[in-house]
Formats: C-alpha cells, structure tokens, sequence
C-alpha cells in the first residue's frame, strides 16, 4: 500500500481533479473503493454477460474481504455500476443494501456516448493484444495513454456530478483495466502518484483498489483487496 498526506502537487487533470481534492481535504470524503465485477459467463450480448456460479461464489468470499478492509464504512449506501448486467451482480453480492445507480461512461454502449471512442480504442488492444494485462502494459503499449486519462476523466466527471456529497464513500464497480485507469485518476488527483499496487497490479474477479483517508492528519492510504 502507499501512504500520502493530502498535499497538491503538480497534477490537476480536470475539474473532476479539483472537486475530488476539495471532498477528500474538507473530510466530506472519506473512502474511495474502485471495484472489477466476477467471474462471469460468455454470451453474444455482452452487456447481458452474468455471473457463474463460481462467480458467486467468488463475490461472497470477496464481500467478506472488502467488509474486513473497509471497516464500519463499508461500500457505502449509494454505489455505481456500468451498464452491463455483471457489475449489477456483483454490487447486489458486495454490497447488498445500497442503492445502485448507473454511469454511463463505465460502459458506453451508443456511437455518440462519452467515452466510447475510449473505450473502442482500449477493447481493440485488450481484445486482441493485451488482454487482463496490468495498467503498466497498456501505458507501455505506446497509444493509449490520452485514451486512458480521457476515459478516467469522463468517468469521474459523471460520478462526482451523481454522487451525493452527503455521501462519504464512493464505490465504482466496472471492467477490467479500465478498473485500474480510474484508479490511477483517484491517486494522481490525492496527490500519491502513480504506485506500483495499481500500475503493476492485473485486477482479479471481484477484486480491486481501495482508498482510505485516516486519522486527524488526513493521511490516503490504497491498497490492493484481492479473495486470491
């Protein structure tokens, strides 16, 4: 894990940037869980894909990890998924009481949908090169750097515009290395960088980052939480 006290430094990247610094710094904000979907099926429709049985049974002995990791904040009661049926799932098994709402950037699915020139640029390398490979491979890849900041970007964006700021803990289900691209956004923008737990880390099934702020020196911690 990486530790860092909440001090600005050169990154900004966006208003979504700012406004993520602006919650964490006034202590609106207290914990940040980015988290990839289970195990699921193969289906044409992708969006349709649902969980296996190991599946579920994966997402059940994750739920207890990340209750363990979280502590009494647990997922919060207001989390995001994509669009696709397998981040819905894994929400219900993870977080069973919170009320689930969509963004659509996760997931962009219509030709004019923000982030879907992202997100078509990235599952052409993923599907055909790279595949469950860490966030690292994709940045070595060589051009897809601005498609990985876009994306994070948007999806940030959307989630702090829906999110209510009464709520302190933002939870995001989602896909695969765009897990670790939104994550990367969340560490660069509370000032710890790019650590090595997110950039060489291939984000298991149910599995994912989370960001902690503890202590009365406003101190974020993230790490890895992994079932495996």
């Amino acid at each position: 894990c990486v530790r860092a006290c909440l001090v600005v430094g050169s990154y900004s990247g966006s208003m979504a940037a700012d406004l993520l610094r602006q919650l964490a710094s006034s202590g609106k904000l207290i914990q940040i869980a980015l988290i990839r979907h289970g195990k699921t099926n193969k289906m044409t429709d992708d969006l349709a894909r649902s969980l296996t049985p190991e599946g579920i049974e994966m997402a059940k002995l994750a739920a207890a990890k990340w209750a363990a990791a979280c502590g009494p904040a647990g997922l919060g009661s207001y989390v995001f998924c994509s669009r696709a049926q397998r981040t819905h799932q894994t929400a219900r098994l993870l977080a069973s009481t919170a009320d689930l709402k969509c963004l659509d950037c996760l997931y962009p699915s219509e030709a004019a949908s923000i982030n879907k020139a992202e997100w078509d640029q990235i599952n052409v390398v993923f599907g055909g090169t790279l595949g469950y490979a860490p966030l690292q491979a994709y940045e070595d890849y060589g051009s897809l750097t601005n498609a990985l900041d876009t994306y994070a970007v948007n999806v940030w964006q959307e989630a702090l515009t829906k999110h209510p700021h009464s709520e302190s803990v933002i939870t995001i289900f989602s896909h695969a290395v765009f897990v670790s691209a939104t994550a990367r956004f969340a560490s660069r923008a509370l000032g710890l960088g790019e650590p090595t737990c997110i950039m060489d880390t291939t984000v298991g099934e149910a599995c994912g980052f989370l960001f902690k702020l503890g202590g009365e020196s406003r101190t974020w911690e993230v790490q890895y939480v992994t079932h495996m």
